[in-house]
C-alpha cells in the first residue's frame, strides 16, 4: 500500500507539473520579430506533430533542428525536445532521456532565458528518475520473495 501511495504521490505531482508548463521560445527582442518568425517556420513541423500527438516523429525533428546553425533555433530544438520526452500525454515519454536533454540545454545555453524551467525540470526529473529507480528495486525485492514463499511452501508439502 506504501509503495502504492508513494508512485500515485509521484506521478501526480509530474502530472501536475507537466500540464503547467508548455512549450515555449526563447523570449526575443521587438527589433528581433524576423528571426523569431524564422524559429517559429524552422520549428513549424516538429511543433505541430507534437500538436497532433505523434511524439516519437516530434523528437526526430527536434533531435535534427539541435544541429541547426541558427542558435536560437537549435536552442527552442533543445529544449522541445527535452520538453518532449517527459510530456506527460507521451505514451512513449523517458524521464531519463528527458533528463539528459535537459541537463545538455543547461550545459550548452547557461545563458537562456528558458534556463530557470529546465534547471526545474532538471530537478523533478531526477526525483522521477530516482523513484523509478527505487520501484524496480522494491518490485524485484518483492518477487525474489514471492519465490521464495513458494519455495518454501512447495518444501513444507507432503510428498507423495
Amino acid at each position: 500500500m506504501r509503495l502504492t501511495h508513494y508512485c500515485a504521490m509521484g506521478t501526480f505531482f509530474l502530472m501536475v507539473s507537466c500540464a503547467s508548463v508548455h512549450p515555449a521560445l526563447p523570449e526575443s527582442s521587438a527589433s528581433d520579430l524576423h528571426l523569431r518568425s524564422e524559429v517559429q517556420t524552422s520549428l513549424g513541423k516538429p511543433k505541430s506533430l507534437f500538436q497532433q500527438g505523434k511524439f516519437s516523429e516530434a523528437i526526430v525533428q527536434y533531435r535534427k533542428l539541435t544541429r541547426n546553425k541558427d542558435k536560437s533555433v537549435a536552442e527552442t530544438a533543445q529544449y522541445q525536445l527535452a520538453y518532449t520526452f517527459a510530456y506527460y500525454k507521451n505514451m512513449g515519454r523517458d524521464y531519463q532521456e528527458a533528463l539528459n536533454e535537459f541537463q545538455l540545454f543547461l550545459k550548452k545555453y547557461p545563458e537562456s532565458s528558458l534556463k530557470e524551467e529546465a534547471a526545474n525540470w532538471v530537478s523533478l526529473l531526477n526525483q522521477a528518475v530516482m523513484k523509478q529507480s527505487e520501484n524496480e528495486l522494491l518490485r524485484d525485492n518483492i518477487k525474489r520473495l514471492v519465490d521464495i514463499d513458494i519455495e518454501g511452501e512447495q518444501k513444507q508439502r507432503p510428498s507423495r
